[in-house]
């Protein structure tokens, strides 16, 4: 994106320094006055004040996937569709997919499945809540859709969990 500014000739591009991990790109930027050589000492100030910006920028996503992960673990009790909390949060799918896995390290529909199974669970050995009711705690509507998940999760069905913590309930 080159720009005029005085007589400096200021070009730049991004790079992903590690593709895999997902961590922040690094600016290259060169500063450039037409007459002088490319290698003028600006050149550092100027990728220094880039990697500023980047790093107030990148907080402050890091907030606002930190106040959406706030708003799921506070809403469990509701369907969360990734379309829905993208409009919640005013990002573009994409985007917030990438950066939700870069802070948290799963996706969002992981992360959303993995906290209301870990509350299922804990209502399943905790409560005398049916699992119907249950279901319906963590947000879901379909009781054979919950079941499918949660069997899949922790390899048993909920009453599986129910009927071993009344076991140990008489054993004590």
């Amino acid at each position: 994106f080159p720009t005029r500014r005085s007589s400096y000739l200021i070009t730049g591009r991004f790079e992903v320094v590690d593709s895999l991990n997902g961590s922040m790109r690094q600016p290259l930027f060169h500063l450039v006055h037409p007459r002088v050589s490319p290698e003028v000492p600006e050149r550092t100030t100027l990728q220094r004040l880039v990697t500023l910006i980047m790093e107030k920028q990148a907080k402050k996503e890091d907030a606002r996937i930190t106040d959406l992960v706030t708003y799921i673990d506070n809403n469990l009790h509701k369907p969360l569709p990734v379309r829905d909390l993208c409009r919640q949060m005013s990002m573009g799918e994409t985007y917030l997919r990438d950066q939700f896995k870069r802070l948290t390290g799963q996706s969002v529909y992981r992360y959303i499945v993995n906290r209301k199974m870990a509350r299922a669970m804990d209502l399943i050995t905790g409560s005398n809540l049916s699992v119907s009711s249950i279901a319906s705690e963590v947000g879901y509507e379909n009781l054979i859709s919950f079941e499918k998940i949660f069997t899949k999760k922790f390899g048993h069905p909920p009453t599986y969990f129910r009927e071993k913590g009344d076991d140990e309930t008489r054993k004590e």
